[in-house]
Formats: C-alpha cells, structure tokens, sequence
C-alpha cells in the first residue's frame, strides 16, 4: 500500500501529467462519447476513469485520513450505484448514480486546481491543469442540469421531445451541449432554458465561466515565467 502511494505521488507531483489529464479528458468528452453517441456503456467507462482519477489524486494528495476516507467512500458508492443502475435501472439508481458522479468530477475539479497552484513555478503544464479544470466544470455542470430536468420535466426547453430520462443518450448529448454553451456564453438558442431554478443555476455557471477564465486562467498566464530569449546575433547554446 505504501509503496502504491509512492507511485501515486510520484505521478501528481509531475507537472506533465496535468497535461496527460487534459489529453484524456478532451480524448473522451469531445471525441469519445460524442462518436458513439454518449451510449450508456461508454459513458459508464468515461464514468469509472474519472472515479480512477479521483481515488488516485485522493490518496496522493491529500494529508487528512478522515477527508481522505470520505473520498473513497464517495467515489467507491459512485461505482457501486452506477454500476447497478447500468445492469438493473430504475430511477432510484440513475438518481443516486447522477448525484454522485456530480460530487466525483466536483472533486476532481478541486484536486486539479490544488495541484496547479501548489507551491513551484507555473509551467505550461500547470496551465493546461487549468484548462482541464475547466473543462470539468462544464461536464459537472451537465449533471446538474439533467437533474433538475429530471426533477421537474420542462425546466430545459430541448429541440426533440420525449419523456426525459437521465440514461437516455440522446439527452446527456444535450445537457452536455447546453452546458458549454453556458459556461463560454455561446448562446445559440437552440436550447432554452425555462423553469426559474434552472434559469438561476444557468446564470451561476454563466459567471462562474467568464470568472475562470479571467481570475484563475489569467492568473496563470501572468505567473508563467516568460521564454528566455535569445541575444541578437548570438548562436543558441545548448542546454
């Protein structure tokens, strides 16, 4: 066990594999599940590889065993209710399974940004753990809004109609799509929403948007040391 959490710290420690996260979580959020159409089986894997992350950063990062415990136990009840609703259904399940892959990839969110702005220079790859940062915020924010939707049907005015159904393909297609469309206020109408609660959370990510990029990402930028450049005239030495 000791020696597995060596490993772990040895991977989180490394500024680069931020930017593996950022290479994986692009790889399944805009290429993967958007191919083979958000099917459950898929969308249970992208599901399982964010607990992996969060279990690992969990024992790697975090000093405190009653935090640390309680991590694990979310992210372990994630996977056991996901993985039931996915052989037996039932509503009760996808529920239960909705609100905790809402707290994995919250907590994932948390562990990035703890990593990014640990203490040491921002490199490049620090940025782009914000970026991944980001991205998340988006595809939690998509949880959110399936739930509501499922709570009270009509809250989203949605482009085809149908009893909503958080297992069904085609609507986590849409949560997912109306939640960037809200965090970078694209705003292309095709998706409305209605229902007075949900108009709120669309506005909170709304700003949460626009303040991330401009507090944290700009932050970012700004504390990156800038290139060494090189003396007119002066050959490159090697380093």
């Amino acid at each position: 066990m000791q020696a597995l959490s060596r490993d772990l710290k040895w991977i989180w420690s490394h500024d680069v594999s931020l930017g593996v996260f950022l290479a994986l979580l692009i790889a399944f959020g805009f290429f993967l599940l958007p191919l083979v159409d958000y099917q459950d089986s898929t969308d249970l894997v992208a599901s399982l590889v964010a607990a992996a992350l969060v279990l690992s950063g969990s024992l790697a990062v975090i000093g405190r065993v009653w935090v640390r415990r309680l991590v694990v136990l979310v992210v372990a009840s994630m996977i056991a209710v996901r993985c039931a609703g996915a052989v037996s259904g039932g509503d009760v399940l996808l529920v239960a399974g909705a609100i905790l892959t809402t707290l994995v990839l919250a907590l994932l969110v948390i562990l990035f940004l703890g990593e990014v702005y640990r203490p040491g220079p921002i490199t490049r790859f620090r940025v782009m753990g914000g970026v991944a940062a980001y991205l998340l915020l988006g595809m939690t924010w998509a949880y959110v809004y399936g739930l509501i939707e499922f709570a009270a049907p009509g809250s989203l005015r949605l482009p085809g109609p149908g009893e909503v159904r958080l297992n069904s393909p085609h609507f986590r297609a849409d949560v997912v799509y109306f939640s960037f469309v809200t965090l970078t206020t694209l705003g292309y109408g095709d998706i409305v929403p209605v229902g007075a609660f949900l108009r709120s959370m669309a506005v909170l990510e709304a700003l949460m948007g626009q303040l991330y990029i401009a507090t944290l990402i700009g932050r970012l930028v700004s504390l990156r040391p800038p290139s060494p450049t090189r003396r007119q005239g002066e050959p490159p030495t090697a380093e």
